[in-house]
């Protein structure tokens, strides 16, 4: 009976294991864990390769570095790679560079675009 028990106690400990790796691989707050990619929503970029939207998001970073390059006094949240440059200074960079596309909206690194003709 004891080593019933204890077949008992470690099966269950290994199902809670594997059932909280699974949970915690979907729905976790990581995007990498020890280098594997999970599920997690990731709050920095939600585009394929070779998207509009990822090369519109790489101009944002590219005009966001500028910016952390050219201004003395930035928000904490901008120098440490959290959030991206005010909306304004994001559009005059996009009007410079010719872009057909305005930034709307910005919530820390989630952006919205809209067209311009």
């Amino acid at each position: 009976m004891k080593f019933l028990k204890i077949g008992f106690v470690t099966v269950l400990a290994c199902w809670f294991l594997f059932v909280g790796a699974f949970l915690f691989w979907n729905f976790g707050p990581a995007v990498d864990v020890m280098g594997f990619k999970t599920k997690a929503a990731n709050k920095v970029a939600d585009y394929r390769d070779g998207s509009i939207g990822i090369e519109r998001y790489r101009m944002l970073l590219d005009a966001t570095e500028a910016y952390r390059n050219s201004k003395g006094e930035i928000p904490a949240a901008v120098a440490e790679g959290k959030e991206l440059a005010p909306a304004a200074y994001l559009n005059e960079y996009l009007e410079k560079s010719g872009a057909k596309f305005r930034v709307r909206r910005i919530e820390g690194m989630e952006v919205d675009f809209y067209e311009i003709s």
